[in-house]
């Protein structure tokens, strides 16, 4: 007889916004340090106390998102939603949307002459209504400090 193997809906999956408050803090720290650090290091960078920090640590290494080596911690996943990495620096996604949005309305602005048509003016401010949306959604994750 077969053993009936889990369904994926069944297993629990840890995802980027299951990581709130000081746990997505130090996670977060990790990612952008990129190298092994220790908890009381870790505690004194981020102002946190020890006891606090490693129960932060034990429930990201239990979701495995963080693994312990020679006493140090380092990330073992990375999990992002909303941002990309790049080297040590966490960019929001609609960072990317935005220069692009820019590009779009000085290519707009700077290589089609200005027509009187109802066409231009409609086009230059759905143009800018997209950047200021991508703007605020940037400025909003990198506030919030979603992953």
């Amino acid at each position: 007889m077969r053993e009936s193997t889990p369904e994926l809906s069944d297993q629990k999956l840890i995802k980027a916004e299951d990581l709130t408050g000081k746990t997505l803090i130090v996670y977060r720290f990790m990612l952008q340090l990129d190298k092994p650090i220790g908890s009381r290091a870790l505690s004194k960078v981020l102002k946190i106390n020890h006891s606090t920090l490693l129960f932060h640590l034990t429930k990201l290494e239990k979701e495995d998102l963080i693994k312990r080596g020679s006493g140090n911690y380092v990330v073992n996943k990375v999990l992002l939603k909303n941002c990309v990495k790049i080297n040590r620096f966490l960019i929001p996604r609609y960072f990317f949307f935005l220069q692009f949005s820019v590009g779009v309305l000085l290519v707009e602005l700077f290589f089609y002459p200005a027509i009187l048509f109802l066409a231009y003016p409609v086009a230059l401010i759905a143009q800018s209504v997209t950047i200021a949306f991508f703007a605020y959604e940037t400025i909003t994750i990198h506030r919030e400090g979603r992953l």
